[in-house]
């Protein structure tokens, strides 16, 4: 918990100020008919998280008093988890991966806009889900639409921030290892 905590500050770190980053989770991928995968992480996702669950969505906010990560999840549901497992839900994916709050998955919609308002900057993988794409340009154009509104904020690819932070990481490791022998 502690190291993925790291590494998310590590990130924020790296944002403009007055900016918000939001990564997604993988999707589940039908097999057939009502069959699925079994779910494959998002890398970046589970980097940063440690979350194996699919559906989900870490939001950075730097300078948020009630605190910087926040994770969008699926709720428990009984009759589901029989059939798919069980899942951790927001109040167990809390606890256990050290975040500031969770919400469920269901309530995006709702809390994106204002998420989202008076940030100059929105970081996120620009292209690789294209239902985050999708929503992220209908809470902006919304942003732009509202009454008395200045601008909406900046688009802008976080791929290249994790990217440089995951081979950081990775060259500390590497380092480490050649240390010892």
């Amino acid at each position: 918990m502690v190291e993925y905590a790291r590494r998310r500050t590590q990130l924020l770190a790296e944002l403009a100020p007055n900016s918000i980053a939001i990564i997604a989770s993988a999707t589940e991928q039908l097999r057939s008919r009502d069959t699925y995968f079994p779910c494959r992480q998002d890398s970046d996702f589970l980097y940063l998280t440690g979350f194996p669950e699919p559906e989900a969505l870490l939001v950075l906010l730097l300078g948020r008093s009630q605190g910087e990560t926040l994770l969008f999840c699926r709720e428990r549901e009984r009759e589901k988890e029989c059939w798919e497992g069980p899942r951790l839900g927001p109040e167990r994916a809390l606890s256990q991966f050290g975040l500031s709050d969770a919400f469920p998955i269901s309530d995006l919609d709702d809390n994106l806009p204002g998420l989202l308002g008076g940030r100059e900057r929105v970081y996120f993988p620009m292209g690789r889900y294209a239902h985050l794409d999708r929503r992220l340009r209908a809470h902006r154009q919304a942003i732009e639409e509202a009454p008395g509104n200045k601008r909406s904020p900046e688009m802008v690819d976080l791929d290249y921030q994790l990217w440089e932070l995951r081979q950081r990481h990775f060259m500390k490791l590497t380092w480490r290892r050649s240390e010892r022998r």
